[in-house]
């Protein structure tokens, strides 16, 4: 029912994104978002240096809704299990290689339904 989001920065840099989500309608007050934003900045104090990333190392998209996401990623491990089984060339492919691949994959088939809209 209701979502926030707080990035993690430091600089010009950022970490990601705290992400919280409530089952209660309106639940995220100023004072509420406030302290999330507190938090985030507890936890850049934590992370190492290397764990912060340039925003040219990361592009963000509009993706399609939940319901249209859920229809793609329902067919993920039947792709994945297909991948690790199907190589052109005979050789195997790595469980997490194939994982990685098909997240791909699906991302780029999500993210041209948008652009196609």
């Amino acid at each position: 029912m209701s979502a926030a989001a707080v990035p993690i920065l430091k600089q010009e840099r950022s970490a990601g994104c705290f992400l919280i989500l409530s089952t209660q309608p309106d639940f995220f007050t100023t004072r509420t978002l406030t302290i999330l934003q507190r938090y985030c900045e507890l936890t850049a104090i934590a992370l190492r240096d290397d764990e912060w990333y340039a925003p040219k190392q990361f592009a963000l998209h509009v993706m399609p809704s939940a319901s249209m996401q859920r229809a793609y990623l329902a067919s993920f491990f039947d792709r994945v299990s297909m991948l690790c089984k199907d190589q052109a060339d005979g050789s195997p492919v790595g469980f997490l290689q194939a994982e990685r691949t098909v997240y791909q994959q699906i991302e780029a088939e999500l993210v041209a339904l948008v652009s196609q809209e």
